[in-house]
């Protein structure tokens, strides 16, 4: 892989079974603004979310998948200063009563 361009990652599109609490979750509790929203293909939502007023968006949620069916992402990583940080976060997250966290 020797002539690969200079790239790096710009968003991550998840697909959400509840578009509200997701939305809610990534802005209420994790700090990121709903930049946009819109509606593509008949009935699926997008709801743009960035944490940088640079970037339109550094996480896209998208409607449509069904309730009961598992999430196909392992894990999402964000960039700290220290573990202070990861430890407050993580005590704010389980005082949200959220689901799935594995520290």
């Amino acid at each position: 892989m020797t002539n690969l361009p200079n790239w790096e990652i710009s968003h991550i599109g998840i697909y959400v079974t509840d578009m509200d609490r997701m939305r809610d979750f990534y802005t209420s509790l994790l700090g990121f603004k709903a930049m946009d929203a819109g509606e593509v293909r008949s009935g699926m939502h997008l709801t743009f979310l960035s944490k940088d007023p640079k970037d339109h968006h550094q996480i896209v949620l998208v409607s449509g998948r069904q309730p009961g069916t598992p999430s196909t992402i392992n894990q999402i990583t964000f960039r700290v200063a220290s573990i202070k940080e990861v430890r407050t976060l993580h005590d704010l997250l389980v005082a949200n009563k959220v689901d799935g966290i594995d520290p």
